[in-house]
């Protein structure tokens, strides 16, 4: 006899249809499952929607994964992450987690799954194996994340990083029983020994423990403890000192990793072994002298609210705006010297204000005292604002803002990035569809590149063109790759480049496309006509060899140019 279903089990169940409906309704059920286990177990790493769904490899030969996560010091890793792993060996406390799911819609757990993650770990994580003669078992996208996980274990071996490894079975089950439990243990046992003395845990998570999660929000309050009272100022702010190691504990989760969320608004990432930092390292190997904060210029964290209660101040929605270098080389120093007693001091200002655009003029203002190129403020910019404004008239939304929209459960098929955005652009004005399948997370890195991106001078509806005829290929692909004689992986090598002919048939151009050319573009597109730009790139691709190098290179963006005819 079936096993009736628990309250928790029927009102997960309905949860997630109802989100389902309202944020994905035309994705398949499987597929939203997979994509709310890995963002609701991942909450507190604060992925957007474009980062979950790279991650997810569940298809057809998939060994049993259905998502793949690589994390290198709390940082999300993927196939185009440019590493300096150089910069990194010398780091002796690298931390390397790799998230592996299964997430099934079922009412259990069973011995399959384990089987399954056993096999395919054995397969997948022997650092001398050919990955690319598994292709008859695994899928290109499971491989291609393997490989850089592979790639990234063998270049940090000599700094002997921490690995863990978490296996996570998600269903709407209730209980796990004692057989399935035993076998979770061997796996653990088995992948610790056979990987280099690496740590692994199975996780059972079920109609309980995932409704736990879609309840709770990611953590969005922090506390820091001052020295002494705080100076308190205009619209509940603060001023303090605080003692570096209560600084290292705001800024670091459980493992002492850095919780790189506060830093999202910091204009600069770590800038390395350049003259400041140098100093900031120096000035912490020696504790005697003067204070710290007296040698430092301190760190500014603007928050929506803040309640300081004797020596502690709690801050909702904190962002670390200035002090990236002096957090890293605290962070760096402390992981190191956790045992020892440290007294020394740093100056914190904590800034309340709650408007949006406040809290932009504060990290312009903030940031603009060092020579920072403007480009590096991309979510703050004005074009990035009127982008927003004017694609919501259209029904789209902009997320300059990391998931600004997404925690607003918007449906996911309106929700647009900064770094999809820019993929569409590239691909359709600069004819650049190499570069927009070849460096995803950077392709905004230079200053020159981005400045042809986002300008100011463009009309908004450059970005609306781009976007819909990126939508109208992307769907296409989805519905008839198969038709065209495209595999899933040559669908992620060539749709920009498919974009970037359809655009040129558009225009009836060969070569340049100039602002206006994109305005006038009609974005009401035949499935005729799709149907020519896939087959087209298609044929050449293959002719070229059909590799990652290929798709990622200049040569085949120069033949499609060359052999295209304008009809």
């Amino acid at each position: 006899m079936t096993k009736s279903r628990n309250n928790n089990q029927t009102l997960l169940k309905t949860i997630i249809d109802d989100k389902q409906s309202e944020f994905a309704p035309e994705w398949e059920d499987s597929k939203y499952f997979e994509y709310i286990a890995c963002s609701e177990v991942l909450k507190d790493n604060d992925l957007s929607i474009d980062e979950i769904v790279a991650g997810i490899v569940g298809d057809t030969h998939d060994g049993g994964i259905d998502a793949f996560f690589l994390f290198l010091n709390g940082q999300p890793i993927f196939e185009d992450t440019e590493l300096e792993y150089d910069k990194l060996k010398r780091n002796k406390e690298n931390r390397i987690e790799v998230h592996i799911f299964q997430a099934k819609k079922s009412f259990g757990f069973g011995e399959n799954a384990l089987l399954k993650f056993q096999s395919s770990f054995e397969d997948l994580f022997d650092l001398e194996a050919d990955l690319d003669s598994l292709s008859s078992l695994y899928n290109d996208e499971l491989l291609s994340l393997t490989k850089k996980s592979n790639q990234v274990f063998s270049e940090l071996a000599s700094s002997f990083p921490s690995v863990l490894f978490h296996f996570h079975y998600v269903t709407l089950g209730d209980e796990v029983d004692e057989y399935i439990q035993a076998k979770a243990k061997k796996l653990e046992e088995k992948v610790a020994n056979d990987f280099n003395g690496a740590e692994c845990n199975v996780t059972f998570i079920g109609a309980t423990e995932l409704l736990g999660l879609l309840r709770r929000s990611p953590q969005q309050t922090f506390q820091l403890r001052f020295a002494d009272n705080p100076i308190s100022i205009e619209n509940g702010s603060y001023i303090c000192l605080a003692k570096l190691t209560e600084y290292f504990k705001l800024i670091t989760d459980g493992n002492n990793a850095l919780q790189r969320n506060l830093f999202e608004a910091n204009v600069r990432d770590y800038q390395g072994d350049v003259v400041v930092n140098k100093g900031i390292r120096q000035s912490l190997k020696k504790p005697a002298g003067e204070d710290f904060w007296m040698l430092n210029n301190g760190v500014t964290i603007i928050c929506s609210d803040a309640d300081a209660k004797g020596k502690v101040v709690t801050m909702r929605n904190p962002q670390i705006v200035n002090g990236m270098q002096t957090s890293y080389e605290l962070h760096e120093h402390f992981k190191a010297n956790l045992d020892k007693p440290d007294d020394r001091k740093l100056l914190v200002r904590v800034i309340v204000e709650a408007d949006e655009a406040g809290r932009d003029r504060i990290i312009h203002a903030t940031n603009n005292q060092t020579t920072i190129p403007a480009s590096s403020l991309h979510a703050s910019e004005k074009i990035h604002r009127d982008i927003e404004d004017f694609l919501l008239t259209k029904k789209y939304y902009y997320e300059r803002k990391k998931n600004f929209y997404k925690n607003q459960n918007k449906r996911a098929a309106n929700i647009i990035s900064i770094g999809s955005l820019a993929q569409a652009v590239m691909s359709v004005l600069l004819l650049r569809p190499n570069d927009a399948r070849a460096r995803p997370s950077t392709l905004l890195s230079k200053p020159e590149d981005y400045l042809t991106v986002f300008n100011n001078n463009y009309n908004l509806q450059i970005y609306l063109n781009c976007l819909k005829l990126k939508k109208r290929v992307e769907d296409s692909l989805k519905q008839n790759s198969a038709s065209y004689g495209l595999s899933s992986k040559d669908v992620i090598n060539v749709k920009f480049h498919i974009l970037m002919v359809l655009a040129l048939r558009l225009a009836k151009k060969k070569t340049n496309m100039s602002p206006k050319d994109i305005v006038a573009l009609s974005v009401d597109v035949s499935d005729e006509l799709l149907k020519e730009c896939s087959e087209y790139t298609r044929d050449i691709f293959h002719i070229l060899g059909g590799s990652d190098k290929i798709a990622k290179g200049p040569k085949l963006v120069d033949e499609l140019k060359a052999q295209l005819v304008i009809k």
